[in-house]
């Protein structure tokens, strides 16, 4: 089976493009960086491993990920309001993480601090939550 997911985070004066893409038994992550407006030279690097060392791959780098951003004093919760105008805007979780410089789990963890929890869209406050709409519900 095969299968491919392309998405680009922004970062600032930079976009991240990630494209992952699967044959047979292999995966192969290509990370592409550009300037946000599309001018200048594009960075690309690419990396190839077998499917069953994925998991792996993930748990590394989750755990870097939170040792930079613990590094770098990132590790501080988004904030409230603009995060839930996001949430409620249709903006995915990756991204809002990519923005406030944390977590995807940071970002959910936020958001049900703030009452609004991707997992539980009938509990959410707000009236056409992007949860809700997801679920189905009006």
């Amino acid at each position: 089976m095969a299968f491919g997911r392309h998405d680009e985070l922004p970062l600032g004066d930079r976009v991240l493009g990630i494209e992952l893409a699967a044959r047979g038994g292999e995966v192969t992550l290509t990370l592409t960086r550009r300037a946000a407006g599309g001018a200048g030279p594009r960075e690309r690097d690419r990396l190839r491993l077998r499917l069953e060392d994925v998991p792996s791959l993930r748990i590394a780098l989750d755990r870097a990920v939170a040792l930079a951003g613990a590094a770098a004093g990132a590790a501080v919760a988004p904030g409230g309001e603009g995060l839930v105008r996001r949430f409620h805007g249709g903006e995915s979780i990756a991204r809002i993480a990519a923005r406030y410089g944390c977590t995807p789990d940071a970002v959910r963890a936020r958001l049900r601090v703030l009452g609004h929890d991707p997992r539980l869209p009938e509990h959410c406050p707000s009236p056409g939550c992007a949860a809700g709409r997801a679920a189905g519900l009006p």
